[in-house]
């Protein structure tokens, strides 16, 4: 329910393409291409760092777009994990001013 109202509020703004896990998120990125990821850290079946470390091996580059939004990490292997990567972290609960700032920025800012 969380990702309908988060992707018609995002909708008003950007195109969307909203899937529901980490998997779904692979099969996207095998047919289209994105300016940004938004991406959950704790999601079932594959977390946010494992969904990050498996595009960057299957599609390199695009794990530099990735903005991962939390509401806790909870475990020290996500911690440090988020604290290794320079990505945005958006943490819960966000104003839609801040999401929509926060990817804007990834947008203007070169993939390289």
């Amino acid at each position: 329910m969380l990702r309908n109202v988060f992707t018609q509020l995002l909708t008003k703004h950007h195109d969307i393409e909203s899937v529901g896990s980490g998997p779904e998120a692979l099969l996207a990125l095998e047919v289209s291409s994105f300016d940004v990821i938004v991406c959950d850290v704790m999601m079932k079946e594959m977390n946010g760092c494992e969904l990050y470390r498996r595009i960057a091996a299957e599609h390199p580059g695009n794990e530099r777009r990735i903005v991962f939004i939390t509401g806790g990490t909870f475990t020290r292997d996500v911690d440090n994990f988020l604290a290794s990567t320079p990505n945005r972290l958006v943490a819960k609960p966000f104003t839609l001013e801040t999401i929509l700032s926060t990817i804007d920025y990834v947008t203007r800012t070169p993939a390289g």
